[in-house]
Formats: structure tokens, C-alpha cells, sequence
């Protein structure tokens, strides 16, 4: 499962549940939308991404004199209900405590143990690879996009250089 699908719905989850109007929640939320595309959401899930999405964005984000667009709470609130829905499909589903009612309060919960330094610094390593295997999965995702244009600039000036480009032949009939 993708972590950029899980971090940007997770996000846009964040913002809708913040202070403001629904207006501007949801344009927080859909500035983390946006970024999701196709190459990073599972197959199963693209629909409902999209459908999403195109409501989202079937309204500008403001009219030409910078008012912010208007949705009625009632359809902001189905359609963040709908990206919390995704973002639980996405996440396997609702966790539960096996045997405690989810009436406790936090203080009842069982509190996790302390980390210890080792762990600590074993996190921070992971951190730090993780973090460099993300560099190099965009390093190398811009490099082959910089091949592919240039390889395609190739073949452009290698068609027009074998012959006219083919606005100067239709001006040439016309003519």
C-alpha cells in the first residue's frame, strides 16, 4: 500500500477536521488531493478518488473577485465523510481494543512503555534510510523524465530537419 496515498489522505483528514468553515477546510483539503496521482493510488481505489476529486474541484476554488466558492455544510459534510471513508478502506479498517469497551476513558487505556535510547537511535537510522531511499526513488524518477524529453526533443529537430514542418507545408499550397 502506497505511504504517499495513506500521508495525503491522512492530511486532507487533518485540515477537514480543523476550525474554519466548510468552505475553507475543504479547500485545505483539497490542496492535499490535488497532489495524489494515478501512479500512487492502488487500482481499487482510483474510482473513489476520483469522483472525489471531481467534485472537489468542480467548482473553482474562488470566483474572479477572490470570494472563496460556496458549498452548503451539508455536502461538505458528505464529502468528508466520504474522504474519511477512503482513508479507513485505505488503512484496512477501523482499529478496536479486543475485550475493553470503547467507553473508557484515556487515562483507563494501558499506557505504552517508554522507549528506550537504543530504540530511539534504531528509529533515527530507519528515519534517515527511509529518507534517503525517498531521494533516490525521485532522483532517479527525474532523471528518466529528463531522458524521455530530451530523447523526444531528438526525434522533434531530427523530423524537422528532414523536412519541412508541416505548417510551412500548408502555407506553401495556400500560396
Amino acid at each position: 500500500m502506497s505511504g504517499y496515498l495513506k500521508q495525503k489522505l491522512f492530511q486532507a483528514l487533518h485540515e477537514l477536521v480543523g476550525a474554519g468553515d466548510m468552505d475553507k477546510r475543504l479547500t485545505h483539503a483539497g490542496n492535499y488531493m490535488v497532489h495524489l496521482q494515478e501512479s500512487n493510488i492502488p487500482k481499487e481505489y482510483r474510482a473513489e478518488i476520483a469522483a472525489i476529486k471531481g467534485i472537489m474541484f468542480a467548482t473553482p476554488w474562488s470566483s474572479e473577485q477572490g470570494a472563496p466558492r460556496q458549498i452548503s455544510d451539508e455536502d461538505g459534510a458528505k464529502l468528508a465523510q466520504r474522504i474519511l471513508s477512503l482513508f479507513t478502506a485505505v488503512m484496512g479498517g477501523l482499529q478496536s481494543y479486543e475485550g475493553e469497551e470503547m467507553t473508557k476513558t484515556p487515562r483507563e487505556f494501558e499506557r505504552p512503555k517508554p522507549t528506550t535510547t537504543a530504540e530511539r537511535e534504531a528509529r533515527k537510522v530507519f528515519r534517515q534510510v527511509d529518507a534517503e531511499k525517498a531521494m533516490t526513488e525521485y532522483d532517479t524518477g527525474q532523471k528518466a523524465f529528463h531522458e524521455n524529453r530530451e530523447r523526444l526533443k531528438a526525434e522533434r529537430l531530427a523530423r524537422e530537419a528532414a523536412g519541412m514542418p508541416v505548417a510551412a507545408k500548408i502555407k506553401k499550397k495556400g500560396h
